[in-house]
């Protein structure tokens, strides 16, 4: 925000100055946690938003991020995709591999909350 409003002036080699008002959008960050904390900064001042890899289900809200785009499905996008590959291929003694980080637990408790409905 501070950039974008020319508080911080952005410089790129040889000292060229970016006129802030030049950018449009801003891509990233990856992770979910990260891409909230700046899409919160940059939908109050109505910039959008691209993320590359952020998957979490709270920035599907088109009333608190509606600046917000996403290159990858949400988490429970993916999730039902897993279920409708495993189902279309009759598999239904599986196990899943993850770790405790917040990256991917969404998908995960998605994920077993529809294989419980399947």
């Amino acid at each position: 925000a501070n950039i974008h409003s020319g508080n911080i002036p952005l410089r790129l080699g040889g000292g060229l100055e970016i006129n802030p008002k030049q950018i449009l959008a801003y891509v990233g960050p990856f992770d979910t946690h990260t891409t909230i904390r700046v899409a919160d900064i940059l939908s109050a001042i109505g910039v959008p938003q691209i993320s590359y890899g952020a998957t979490g289900l709270k920035l599907q809200d088109p009333v608190e991020y509606p600046y917000f785009l996403r290159s990858v499905p949400a988490d429970d996008k993916q999730s039902r995709a897993i279920i409708s590959y495993l189902k279309n291929f009759n598999l239904t003694n599986i196990q899943v591999v993850s770790s405790r980080e917040t990256i991917g637990q969404e998908m995960m408790t998605e994920f077993r909350r529809l294989a419980n409905l399947n």
